[in-house]
């Protein structure tokens, strides 16, 4: 995420999935409009990389 909470879509990949590709595209898409609290350092927004997100898909008979 960027310095002002935002996901940086660009940066967005699934690391594993079961089954794999049925979910990846509705994943990202859902990751990219997440908004968070900047992380402050010397009272400026920085980045912060390496964030990992658990999405789990439920589905009905």
């Amino acid at each position: 995420m960027d310095g002002l909470g935002n996901v940086i879509e660009d940066t967005i990949a699934v690391v594993d999935a079961e089954p794999p590709n049925i979910f990846d595209r509705s994943s990202v898409r859902a990751a990219a409009r997440f908004k968070f609290q900047p992380r402050v350092v010397d009272g400026q927004g920085v980045e912060v990389s390496g964030v990992q997100y658990l999405f789990r898909y439920q589905l009905e008979d």
